[in-house]
């Protein structure tokens, strides 16, 4: 949750709600499972509270919706069998955000590059919605090229695709002590790009900015800065949880030169390089343990001596930033008992 003070009547929320199903770290949850759940499945609320108006926009963001996985950052993605799996998982996902969010149309905004490796996922998307019997709106933006070949042009490129998407917002008006509807979102907007962190946040960023363009443009222009950090600050924090480090994209990539991106990147790199090394596999068993997900089968071999076993699962769960600190004893309490059950 951030909050940006515009002015003494308005104000900028936004609050990011991050699914605790499929959660990370990232190269241990990618795609999605037969239910529909994706990894880093995150929605994304912008409310701007004016003096008698209050708009809200959301959007989410997840991994690809198909049976996929990756061991390390430059490992090629490995997919299975294209058929009927695939299909019965993303139609699953698609069904999921339908009952949740009731909105009449959904669009996926695909960030991955359009060659190397991520084109292995690009063209599995393109066959699945293909085959599925439903139409779905689609668009592909390689944000990666754009920021290393023309920067400047970013912005104008996410401009020209949320024109032709027709997005509105939900605006509620204050009459006396009373809120009302006056419209509803109806359009929903699904970002990926590979981890749904660096890339997804820039664009979900720059769509937002124009949605409140269309009724706020001086606003937007004027508090742009502002606005821009609340962005950066989330993106650090939903990179942390899913890869272990802040962000390597931040609105500044858009004016940065190519040398500086890739530099600024390669830094953030190599502490995600070393908190997958390091950190990732413990994280990942005490998440699962904090939700009750599972409890080990098997002590893994990080845990190999019994006495330290409850004090580093609870460094670890900490570590996830599934809870904050006003409310750790209480979960302190619980998962010492979930850790003395799995003992026994």
């Amino acid at each position: 949750l951030g909050c940006s003070m515009i002015s003494q009547n308005q104000k900028l929320f936004l609050i990011s709600r991050r699914s605790y199903l499929r959660s990370g770290p990232r190269f241990k949850h990618r795609g999605a499972d037969a239910f529909g759940s994706v990894a880093n499945f995150v929605e994304t609320e912008a409310i701007l509270e004016l003096e008698n108006t209050i708009e809200s926009f959301v959007q989410v963001r997840g991994s690809l919706p198909f049976f996929w996985k990756q061991e390390a950052v430059n490992s090629e993605p490995q997919l299975g069998p294209f058929g009927r799996a695939d299909l019965q998982a993303i139609t699953k996902h698609l069904e999921v955000l339908n009952s949740i969010y009731s909105y009449e149309k959904v669009i996926i905004a695909n960030l991955l590059s359009l060659k190397n490796t991520e084109a292995i996922l690009t063209n599995r998307l393109k066959d699945i919605l293909r085959k599925l019997h439903m139409q779905i709106e689609h668009y592909e933006l390689d944000i990666n090229f754009l920021l290393k070949s023309k920067p400047e042009t970013v912005e104008n490129d996410v401009k020209v695709i949320a024109d032709s998407m027709k997005l509105d917002l939900t605006l509620v008006t204050k009459v006396s002590d009373k809120f009302l509807i006056d419209k509803k979102q109806k359009t929903l907007v699904r970002s990926n790009c590979l981890d749904c962190v660096d890339r997804t946040n820039l664009f979900q960023m720059l769509l937002f900015e124009n949605v409140f363009s269309t009724r706020h443009a001086n606003l937007v222009n004027k508090d742009k800065a502002s606005w821009r950090k609340l962005w950066t600050q989330q993106a650090n924090r939903l990179s942390e949880l899913y890869t272990g480090a802040n962000s390597t994209l931040n609105p500044h990539s858009l004016h940065s030169s190519g040398l500086f991106y890739g530099i600024e990147s390669g830094f953030r790199s190599l502490s995600r390089y070393i908190s997958k090394n390091f950190d990732d596999d413990l994280k990942f068993e005490a998440g699962k343990l904090a939700i009750s997900e599972s409890c080990f089968s098997a002590r893994p071999s990080f845990l190999v001596k019994k006495p330290f076993f409850p004090m580093k699962l609870l460094f670890a769960f900490f570590r996830t930033n599934l809870f904050e600190a006003e409310q750790s004893d209480k979960f302190i309490s619980e998962l010492k008992e979930k850790i003395v059950n799995c003992e026994k």
